[in-house]
């Protein structure tokens, strides 16, 4: 592998790293708002944090065997397809509910990586 590849390929590993912590930061900072915009109490708003953290933490070992199977490069980038798809299901989310399940695809996706 030549060095701009290398160089390249290591930028994309560290961005997934990245967004996983900054999510799981803005999550944190933006309960207030999202119990506001929702018409929910915090305790239920709580729940959307608690999921995110509960599919990380399933989701670390299985990716890493997903990637020792499939091959890292195709699982890092459905990894960060699925964070893709579930950082714009959180933006759109049109209820509570759906916002319960999008940021749980967000936290599966940089894990994939």
């Amino acid at each position: 592998m030549n060095r701009g590849r290398n160089f390249f390929a290591r930028s994309v590993i560290c961005t997934g790293a990245l967004l996983s912590n900054v999510s799981a930061g803005m999550l944190n900072v933006a309960l207030i708002d999202i119990a506001s915009e929702y018409g929910r109490s915090i305790d239920d708003v709580q729940w959307v944090i608690t999921l995110y953290l509960l599919t990380i933490t399933v989701c670390l070992p299985v990716m890493g065997r997903l990637g020792d199977l499939l091959g890292k490069r195709a699982v890092h980038n459905a990894g960060f397809l699925l964070f893709t798809a579930g950082a714009l299901g959180c933006a759109l989310a049109p209820g509570f509910v759906s916002l319960l399940w999008y940021p749980a695809s967000t936290a599966a996706g940089p894990w994939a990586s």
